[in-house]
């Protein structure tokens, strides 16, 4: 195990990516993360255009037989349907753990250290420790997720704004629709994603931590009734979701990315894109070696997401006012068409508008990375 100028805490794909970025800026990283691959968790799996886009900038690829295109985002309540599109690019439904893999075997091939199973990593003010070694980087990233040790042992803990619950099964049945279809009943969303040819992933996101979606299916009839007949081919997975804003996300010589680094609730279907296109401000970053230009980019990045999660959860906590909007926006397709596509744009050029140019130094500079502007 060689001595690392970075050390991501966390190995899901906010962890892989970030170890993918700082790898590619130049520098050597080792990963921890406590559980063996394809690390799971419930997420409803629909990667968004732009998402693809960041991820092949890593040099992540998805086979073609590893997912499915889906052409945009589809709201169902009581009868009333508004779908927008996107424009250009297709989104992709995947399963959680081949994306995982994705990831996993990207950080491996461009050289990041991989250490899986590792159970009893501590974070010290001299660094990290692990098996008795003190290992003394010039950056520790923090990717360990909603309830991060790294965020809480450098006190850099908020309380979330907002708390709700997911639940996650698949099912084997063909996908009926190319688009992902959101369903919408009381404060509760049930999102069903093309993830194969053969198979959908349907996740319920809900304010009480007691339902699961064999309580809420019988409230959607249709939806039901699809489903009844097929199999289901996983267990179910669940998982909290939060809205969290941190005052900041870096400290001297320390980074957080990912949930760890604030989260918007799962409603945006935004949680892998923003980890992976905080991963890329954070190796541009490390570039430069200025841990600024990541704290500035990150707040760039979060921003469109997190009103977007504030606006659907305001509309969704009346039934009238969620349903009047969808049946505005079912009469104006066009213009629903447009906000999408403003919104994938707006992400897709976060980068830029962060001043996250790319540049030709190859190695950090420690002075910067490890004092507080």
């Amino acid at each position: 195990m060689t001595e690392p100028e970075v050390c991501v805490i966390g190995g899901g794909p906010a962890g892989l990516a970030a170890a993918i970025a700082l790898r590619l800026a130049g520098a050597s990283v080792i990963l921890f993360e406590a559980s063996q691959p394809p690390v799971d968790k419930a997420c409803g799996e629909g990667l968004m255009p732009n998402t693809g886009a960041a991820l092949s900038e890593l040099g992540v690829r998805i086979g073609a037989n590893e997912g499915y295109p889906f052409r945009g985002i589809r709201f169902v309540d009581r009868g009333v349907n508004a779908a927008a599109g996107f424009r250009g690019s297709n989104g992709l439904g995947v399963r959680r753990t081949l994306l995982h893999r994705a990831l996993a075997d990207r950080a491996a091939a461009v050289g990041v250290e991989l250490c899986w199973n590792a159970k009893g990593v501590e974070i010290v003010d001299a660094g990290v420790l692990f098996r008795s070694r003190l290992f003394r980087p010039v950056l520790i990233v923090g990717a360990d997720g909603l309830h991060s040790r790294v965020r809480r042992k450098h006190e850099m803990d908020q309380e979330p704004s907002s708390l709700r619950y997911g639940f996650r099964r698949h099912f084997a049945i063909a996908p009926w629709s190319d688009y992902v279809e959101i369903y919408c009943h009381r404060q509760r969303q049930i999102y069903i994603t093309p993830v194969s040819s053969q198979q959908i992933g349907v996740a319920l996101l809900t304010a009480n931590p007691h339902e699961r979606l064999a309580d809420v299916l019988p409230l959607f009839p249709n939806l039901s009734e699809r489903l009844r007949l097929a199999n289901m081919i996983s267990s179910e997975r669940g998982s909290p979701t939060v809205m969290r804003t941190l005052k900041r996300v870096t400290k001297p010589g320390l980074a957080l990315v990912g949930d760890a680094s604030g989260s918007v609730d799962a409603i945006t279907g935004e949680g892998i894109g923003l980890a992976v296109e905080q991963a890329i401000a954070l190796g541009h970053a490390f570039r430069v070696g200025d841990l600024e230009m990541y704290e500035r980019a990150h707040r760039h990045i979060l921003a469109p997401s997190r009103l977007l999660g504030r606006t659907l959860l305001a509309l969704s906590k009346s039934d009238s006012v969620q349903t009047a909007a969808l049946r505005v926006a079912a009469r104006c397709p066009m213009l629903c068409d447009a906000i999408l596509a403003a919104y994938v744009r707006r992400r897709s050029s976060i980068n830029e508008t962060a001043g996250m140019e790319s540049t030709t130094v190859s190695l950090p500079n420690p002075e910067r990375l490890n004092s507080q502007s």
